[in-house]
């Protein structure tokens, strides 16, 4: 009887390990159809687009505009004050400007240059037998992802930069 019971249980170990394994098989397979669209575009080629676009720069100067001055502002010994006007004259024309709490005023002018840029890129491509052709913002490089319906998926994050 002991016998008996060792072959059913072996019996069954056996019968649900290949049960096992044809499920997991079952589903791979499931999976593998699926999932049978490729996983990226083959770019045929990439053509650059290039446009004149304005760059603006801004020039802008800072003057500061000195406070009050008065004879304790000096660097140097002033032996009478009738001595500090002519120093404190000499000091303000041939010294860079400090500022004593007065105000700056600021000036900027604005330039716009034109250049030369790069704007996007017309990109053909290639799904399984398909040819399209998309314009984009970036440079995809020699293939692009694609989901699993079999579309291009397009980054919209990126961008060429400068």
């Amino acid at each position: 009887m002991n016998k008996h019971k060792q072959k059913s249980v072996t019996w069954i170990t056996v019968r649900g390990l290949f049960l096992l394994i044809v499920i997991f098989v079952v589903i791979i397979s499931f999976a593998v159809i699926k999932n049978k669209h490729p996983a990226i575009a083959r770019v045929l080629s990439s053509e650059a687009i290039m446009a004149t676009v304005p760059v603006r720069h801004e020039y802008c100067d800072l003057i500061p505009m000195p406070g009050p001055l008065k004879p304790e502002h000096l660097d140097i010994i002033r032996p009478t004050s009738e001595t500090c006007t002519p120093y404190l004259l000499y000091e303000m024309l041939l010294k860079p400007p400090r500022l004593y709490g007065g105000a700056a005023y600021r000036s900027c002018t604005e330039v716009f240059t034109y250049e030369h840029r790069i704007v996007g890129y017309d990109v053909v491509y290639k799904i399984n037998n398909t040819v399209g052709k998309v314009r984009i913002n970036y440079n995809p490089g020699d293939a692009m992802p694609v989901d699993n319906t079999g579309r291009l998926i397009i980054l919209p994050g990126l961008s060429n930069g400068k």
